[in-house]
């Protein structure tokens, strides 16, 4: 895709976590965040789950 004269290349890096009842919220976020940024570091486009 194109926006004026620049060549748009949109890309996507998920990160996930599993939560279940009475896991904390916080650490799991953390997690999910961690798997985000181990995706984009890979070479993004990717998703990587957090356990």
């Amino acid at each position: 895709r194109t926006f004026g004269e620049h060549t748009l290349r949109p890309r996507l890096s998920i990160g996930l976590a599993e939560i279940r009842p009475g896991d904390d919220v916080e650490a799991a976020v953390h997690k999910a965040d961690a798997a985000m940024y181990q995706a984009k570091s890979d070479g993004g486009n990717k998703m990587f789950s957090g356990q």
